[in-house]
């Protein structure tokens, strides 16, 4: 299946959770909360991914397979290997296990935390626009 698509996220899982786990404050997490951002993927012999929140944008551009240098939400340059198993778009960031798979018109991204702290799982359910 292509991942190619707009999707805007229409709700999130657990959050709140995961953010602590990050390190970030809960004012900033308050505001995250309400922030339903847009992802954009375009998938060709390489993927760009980009994130377009309310005040800037996020984006990678990788080839699947090959290890590159990629730049986390906060711009931490890390290096990587994305894989694709079984359908889902998985990449190892410095913090947490990013996977990405498309249902339908559903984009459907879990995000995986496992610091000193404790470990937990994000969900962010997006719909094709």
């Amino acid at each position: 299946m292509s991942f190619t698509g707009k999707y805007q996220m229409v709700r999130k899982e657990n959050f709140d959770e995961y953010m602590q786990l990050h390190g970030l404050n809960n004012d900033l997490i308050k505001k995250g909360i309400d922030d339903m951002w847009v992802t954009e993927i375009n998938q060709n012999d390489d993927f760009t991914l980009t994130k377009q929140f309310k005040n800037r944008s996020w984006t990678n551009t990788f080839t699947v397979g090959e290890h590159c240098e990629l730049t986390s939400v906060n711009g931490v340059k890390f290096m990587t290997t994305p894989t694709i198993e079984e359908g889902k778009l998985k990449i190892q960031y410095p913090l947490y296990l990013y996977t990405a798979e498309v249902n339908g018109d559903e984009l459907i991204e879990t995000n995986t935390i496992f610091t000193k702290k404790g470990s937990s799982i994000c969900y962010y359910y997006s719909k094709r626009i």
